[in-house]
């Protein structure tokens, strides 16, 4: 598959990291949400439980860097997001001119890796336990929580939020500390994973697909 991105794909990314999150926050975790694409917010939310609770969200999107070297070894982009000085301040800024609570929003792609290659099974094999997982599939996390809280977390040494030299933080979800995020209920962590990606049938030039081909459909004909 042609791996060659659009020049907008940057942009592209970055709309997508926010609708996936106002998705998850407005189908599954009970808020209602909107985008407002400001300078420090992409959204807002209000708790419809409690429409007190409104909350001003910075959406952040990365996807994870895994290449092969002229070695044939992998590398594996360390495994954090810097939330810097001026993204805080921006936030902040917004949330209080909106009298809004500042939320963060992080949204990681981590790509999958074969599993055959050599460098990939030697390191499964001797450093199992530094890896929370075997990039068999690509998943998409993300993580939510109080700007207050990562504030707390850093008063706390909590490893996994750690403060910067220039004001900032780092968010880390390494195997070493992906344990302990998930069991910090100040932060909530939604994962999708993609069990199946195929090329893109009929528009695949490197691939092209029988058109008259039909597809027998897991879940019946009728769509349901």
């Amino acid at each position: 598959m042609n791996i060659k991105k659009d020049p907008r794909w940057s942009k592209q990314f970055g709309d997508f990291g926010e609708q996936l999150i106002m998705y998850i926050i407005g189908r599954h975790k009970n808020m209602k949400v909107a985008f407002v694409d400001h300078a420090g917010a992409d959204l807002i939310a209000s708790d419809l439980g409690n429409k007190n609770n409104r909350y001003a969200i910075s959406v952040k999107s990365k996807t994870l860097s895994i290449t092969t070297d002229e070695e044939n070894k992998i590398r594996i982009e360390s495994k954090l997001y810097k939330f810097t000085e001026h993204d805080i301040r921006e936030l902040k800024n917004f949330a209080d001119n909106f009298d809004l609570k500042p939320v963060v929003s992080i949204v990681i792609v981590q790509p999958e890796i074969l599993q055959t290659h050599p460098d990939w099974q030697k390191r499964l094999r001797n450093n199992s336990n530094r890896y929370f997982e075997k990039h068999d599939k690509l998943v998409i996390d993300t993580f939510t929580f109080l700007l207050e809280d990562a504030f707390a977390m850093i008063n706390e040494d909590k490893q996994y939020c750690s403060p910067t030299g220039s004001g900032g933080f780092n968010f880390k979800f390494e195997n070493l500390y992906f344990e302990e995020v998930l069991a910090d209920k100040r932060i909530d962590h939604t994962r999708l994973s993609f069990d199946a990606l195929d090329y893109l049938r009929r528009w695949d030039v490197l691939n092209p697909m029988d058109i008259n081909a039909e597809d027998t459909l897991p879940w019946g004909s009728d769509g349901k």
